[in-house]
């Protein structure tokens, strides 16, 4: 037996225990809520939710940024490992928090602040990308992303932070 919970628009939902993870630190701007569901996309869509248990009324829409993007190729640092558990970053999963505006032409995508997942262990954490210029908002319908490298200025400056520490504008408040 899962987790009933009502999210807007899709009614009343059932999160299996399996699909719901914990977020030590919370999401940035979002410390409070700490174990977020996964419901699971329709067939015909790429798009998923993830529902905070302990707030309710926060949901985000997701999706698997490779699908759309397979040139994606974040790193994630070795702290952003450490505290999913995770010896490598192959072993993670990861979502984009989508951006869904009025006008779905313009959804938008966060790229540079991936929701990084460790299954085996029901672990999740928004990683910050220091040192990777993906945008917190890029288009859907935009092309394929490359990320440029950081310019000295940027390098000196990222090269200070650590990736959970950064608190970019807008970084974990997409949806």
């Amino acid at each position: 037996m899962g987790t009933l919970i009502d999210i807007e628009p899709l009614g009343r939902v059932e999160i299996a225990q399996e699909s719901v993870f914990g977020f030590a630190n919370g999401l940035p701007g979002f410390p409070a809520a700490r174990r977020f569901g996964l419901v699971a996309r329709k067939q015909d869509s790429p798009f998923a939710w993830m529902v905070s248990l302990d707030q309710p009324d926060l949901a985000f829409v997701i999706v698997n940024p490779f699908e759309l993007f397979p040139s994606y190729s974040p790193r994630l640092s070795p702290e952003d490992l450490h505290c999913l558990g995770l010896a490598e970053q192959g072993e993670a999963v990861l979502y984009a928090i989508v951006n869904v505006p009025d006008d779905p032409k313009e959804m938008t995508l966060n790229l540079r602040a991936p929701v990084a997942l460790n299954p085996a262990q029901r672990v999740g954490r928004q990683a910050i990308l220091a040192g990777q210029e993906y945008s917190t908002r890029h288009p859907v319908l935009g092309g394929d992303p490359a990320p440029r490298p950081p310019t000295d200025e940027q390098a000196d400056a990222e090269s200070n932070q650590t990736s959970q520490g950064r608190r970019d504008a807008g970084a974990g408040t997409d949806a």
